[in-house]
């Protein structure tokens, strides 16, 4: 039967359901537990040409927005509708990853684009850029790998290696954080500070030199330096000797109490 116009205010198909040309729904399309099928590609093409508007919206059964594809190309997960970015994540803390198999773990690249044919063309850049802060708030990018444990099936769960904050490269030393003595009394380490960079706090007594004690040793003696933090007292600091386990710092003329110096250190970390 071919009819050429027909309105029905409610129906069942019971078999199949042919259409030659275009099916205009114009309030909404319930589909069942056997979802949708094409035999060939499916396209969803949005009618409100506007770069933000939505040429794709996909929502779970509370009516929450999952997937959502602007015209412009930006797209949004989670409850996101306002993408600022080609793959924006909703508010939240977010994690991209590669499901565990059976056996060994698999790989995941990150890659910028190559160059075309021709001479002297440079590859694009992979920029990695942790979040703006604000004030004396910091951001930072981490790399986290896991070590090498006893022999067995025990997991060795990642742990933080290398951290890029306030304009160094730190090396983190697995295990607990180092230690500072002045004159034989505590220092105060600041936070976040470990085997590569920090600032230290002198004590009340604090001498004329300090020990940072790292808390995993170099496979060789590190090269480190020290600056100094005080204007009002002219001191210098100096590394009188570096060790694989520790290194001292030497103070021209005595530093002041509560007073405080950064150091950093570069060297081959131990196996």
């Amino acid at each position: 039967m071919e009819v050429g116009g027909l309105e029905i205010a409610s129906g069942d198909v019971r078999s199949n359901f042919t259409i030659n040309n275009l099916l205009d729904v114009r309030g909404g399309v319930n589909i069942g537990l056997g979802g949708l099928y094409s035999a060939g590609p499916l396209t969803a093409t949005g009618l409100n040409t506007a770069a933000t508007a939505s040429a794709l919206d996909i929502r779970n059964s509370l009516g929450t927005n999952l997937l959502y594809v602007e015209n412009d190309g930006k797209i949004g997960l989670g409850n996101l509708t306002t993408p600022s970015y080609t793959l924006s994540f909703a508010a939240a803390n977010q994690t991209i990853g590669v499901e565990a198999g059976s056996a060994a773990g698999n790989s995941l690249t990150l890659r910028s684009g190559s160059s075309g044919a021709g001479d002297n063309l440079a590859g694009g850049s992979l920029v990695l850029q942790a979040g703006q802060s604000t004030g004396t708030g910091i951001g930072k990018v981490q790399v986290n790998v896991s070590q090498a444990g006893a022999t067995g099936s025990t997991a060795n769960a990642p742990a933080s290696m290398f951290e890029f904050v306030n304009g160094h490269v730190a090396a983190v030393a697995l295990g607990t954080a180092p230690t500072a003595t002045c004159n034989g009394n505590s220092a105060t380490l600041g936070t976040g500070s470990n085997d590569a960079a920090g600032r230290i706090t002198l004590p009340t007594l604090p001498g004329t030199s300090c020990v940072l004690t790292f808390a995993k040793s170099y496979a060789a003696a590190p090269t480190c330096h020290a600056l100094y933090e005080s204007a009002a007292t002219a001191s210098v600091a100096n590394v009188s000797s570096s060790l694989v386990g520790s290194v001292t710092f030497t103070f021209n003329p005595a530093p002041v109490a509560a007073d405080g110096f950064s150091y950093f250190c570069i060297g081959q970390g131990s196996q």
